[in-house]
């Protein structure tokens, strides 16, 4: 009880604030996902200036104690500046309130501001929502009028001009133009028509295109070849009228053709995706013309240094199957799976997501250029480009119900570096040592990630420089986190989240044994 009599002191309630204590909150708290309070004062007090726990009730007394963290309890959950309380994955309100405790205690003791400390929590839990099944993808749905269809190309080019997300117009420029030209896409022509027209250069106009027959075999080769066409020309944005008419299509063909049913053995083998990705904060391009974002942004602040800028050079979607009892890596289960795991009912599958980057030259470990950087000739800077190797590991079973649909979750990624011979300099960018610290912010994220997500950040560099990342505790479940495959042949493959977002995938060919 001692550590709820330290919440509870944590602030002098006043009638009609809304920053009243936790114990007159209790009863009015709610498990489930929240808003940040908008009527939270701008001028809350530091720790120092609040009214400070009976001596004989302080954590630093219960730790003295031999009291655990681990051990403590409350009857409710509890967040200092806000209406609910966080943790709302755990299934018990005890389990809640144990979350809340810890969280809340450890970010006490680190002083981390209380509004900081509901921040980190509030963005966190939303985090891993964010991760891969939001933002693989550029747009919420690809429904549109079939008026729009017959457009100017005049409107359809201001069409893919306004529809850039704002602030990062000039970074929506083709990320993916060089890597997918690079491949032999080797689509199959079903007839001697298919094969003219894959042969030349020029595409159909988008009139030509609405009014094919989905039934027909070369016209879904041609839909599919205008479809690479008009992704490598755009950048990978999937929200254009060619791209949203020509994904229509094919789901229209998927659909009727009576493929919905999805063999998951199809869909073993390396995918490269060549929708644009959609990392938020792009800081612009590098010299090769490829967009550039912070390693906090990309590895969503589990690999430091944060700031590091590294350019993206393609994604990848790597699917293995995998056996449950011995799956040969860490295998992180979300509760809601867990039984059908163990039942063996359902193939599981890896769902990896493999993403090539390069660290930029010239920058400094806080990602600062060497022209702005303010450590001096003592400052290490980047010597060369290091290409390196991030993978967030996954994992997708089919959902029982609807068999078009895979449920996926996340448990863990790792950083290395791709070429043996930058070994040393990739040691001397990442030694964990020199990294800069982070800010009270990032801190109090990647403590909310350790506390509810069951985190564990990488320490150290192993020997062959590696960095490894786990979730302990995944979020995912039947009809929650999934992705329903809308489209798929041997080819291509067109995924859409549950959040609507839609992305694109061809197969990269295996390279025999």
């Amino acid at each position: 009880m001692e550590l709820r009599l330290l919440l509870e002191t944590r602030e002098t309630p006043r009638d009609g604030d809304p920053t009243m204590n936790a114990a007159s909150r209790a009863g009015q708290s709610s498990p489930h996902h929240h808003e940040m309070n908008s009527h939270v004062p701008e001028h809350s007090q530091g720790l120092s200036q609040q009214r400070q726990p009976e001596p004989s009730v302080t954590l630093q007394d219960g730790l003295c104690r031999g009291m655990s963290l681990q051990q403590v309890t409350l009857d409710k959950a509890v967040a200092p500046l806000l209406p609910r309380p966080t943790a709302p994955f755990d299934r018990t309100e005890r389990k809640r309130a144990h979350t809340s405790a810890v969280y809340y205690s450890e970010c006490f003791l680190r002083g981390i501001e209380p509004l900081d400390a509901d921040t980190a929590a509030v963005e966190v839990q939303g985090q891993y929502d964010k991760w891969w099944i939001q933002r693989t993808a550029y747009k919420e749905g690809i429904k549109v009028s079939a008026s729009k269809i017959h457009e100017s190309k005049a409107a359809q080019k201001r069409h893919r001009k306004e529809s850039g997300e704002d602030g990062e117009e000039e970074c929506n420029d083709a990320v993916n133009r060089r890597n997918v030209a690079s491949y032999q896409f080797g689509l199959s022509q079903e007839d001697q028509d298919a094969e003219i027209y894959c042969n030349q250069n020029s595409s159909p106009p988008m009139e030509q295109i609405s009014m094919l027959s989905v039934s027909s075999k070369t016209s879904i080769e041609i839909v599919k070849n205008r479809l690479i066409e008009d992704l490598r020309q755009s950048g990978g944005v999937v929200d254009t009228l060619d791209a949203i008419r020509c994904i229509e299509i094919l789901q229209m063909h998927y659909a009727e053709g009576g493929l919905r049913k999805v063999d998951p053995s199809s869909l073993i083998g390396n995918w490269l995706t060549i929708s644009k990705p959609t990392y938020t904060e792009c800081k612009g391009k590098s010299k090769n013309g490829e967009n550039l974002y912070s390693l906090g942004r990309i590895g969503f602040d589990m690999f430091k240094p944060t700031g590091l800028l590294c350019s993206v050079q393609a994604s990848f979607n790597n699917v293995r199957p995998i056996d449950p009892k011995n799956p040969g890596r860490p295998l992180h289960v979300p509760k809601k799976l867990m039984r059908d795991i163990r039942k063996g009912e359902c193939r599981l599958h890896s769902y990896d997501i493999v993403v090539a980057i390069t660290v930029e030259p010239g920058q400094d470990r806080k990602g600062h250029l060497q022209d702005d950087s303010s450590g001096g000739g003592n400052e290490y800077i980047v010597p060369r480009q290091i290409r390196g190797i991030l993978t967030t590991q996954g994992y997708s079973i089919p959902d029982p119900i609807k068999r078009e649909r895979l449920s996926i979750w996340f448990s863990g990624g790792t950083l290395e570096v791709q070429d043996e011979d930058d070994l040393e300099e990739w040691k001397q960018i990442f030694d964990v040592t020199s990294a800069p610290d982070r800010v009270p912010k990032e801190y109090a994220s990647i403590l909310a990630a350790k506390v509810l997500l069951g985190a564990h950040l990488p320490e150290n560099l192993e020997e062959d420089g590696t960095m490894s990342f786990s979730l302990n505790r995944p979020i995912g479940g039947h009809g929650s986190v999934y992705c329903d495959v809308i489209f798929m042949d041997d080819q291509l493959r067109i995924m859409k989240g549950h959040h609507g977002s839609v992305y694109v995938c061809i197969r990269v060919p295996e390279v025999p044994a």
